[in-house]
């Protein structure tokens, strides 16, 4: 189970609290603009639990923010400041949920009702996720040196 699987990896010791990277991170996200988006990405998933909540979204995000850091999203079009990918990401997840929330997503996803309760929380969970992960694979693309002038690799580590 999914929700297993987060918490097993944070009782692994995926996450040292104290390191500024971790500290940055949660300050970002308890700003006025992350914040008001994460409750619009829990507003949306009222089947879930407080405690699955936290696991399967803010968890998530959180952890999506720690990979990516504070890399634009682009050179020098939208989101090109600091954190521009990690805000871009969570806009457009919280933009794919307002979609996923639509009568013509419901109807295409499940035609009839006894389909809805059971796939429709799922379906959602995948387009948050799909679109919180889209431009993951820009981290591939930055060459981003270490204070010691290593080049990063980001699929040995993340950038936090």
């Amino acid at each position: 189970m999914m929700l297993d699987w987060f918490r097993r990896k944070t009782e692994a010791g995926a996450r040292t609290s104290g390191s500024a990277s971790w500290v940055a991170v949660r300050e970002l996200l308890a700003g006025e603009d992350c914040s008001a988006l994460l409750r619009d990405v829990l507003e949306r998933f009222p089947e879930f639990e407080p405690g699955q909540a936290q696991a399967l979204v803010k968890d998530v995000v959180e952890q999506f923010f720690y990979e990516v850091m504070d890399l634009g999203a682009s050179e020098s079009y939208h989101h090109a400041d600091s954190w521009g990918l990690a805000r871009h990401s969570l806009e457009v997840a919280v933009y794919a949920l307002r979609v996923a929330r639509s009568r013509h997503f419901v109807g295409h996803a499940a035609p009839n009702p006894e389909e809805q309760e059971h796939r429709l929380p799922r379906l959602r969970y995948a387009c948050f996720l799909f679109a919180l992960y889209h431009d993951a694979g820009k981290v591939l693309q930055a060459s981003i040196l270490s204070p010691g002038r290593e080049l990063h690799n980001p699929l040995v580590e993340p950038l936090g």
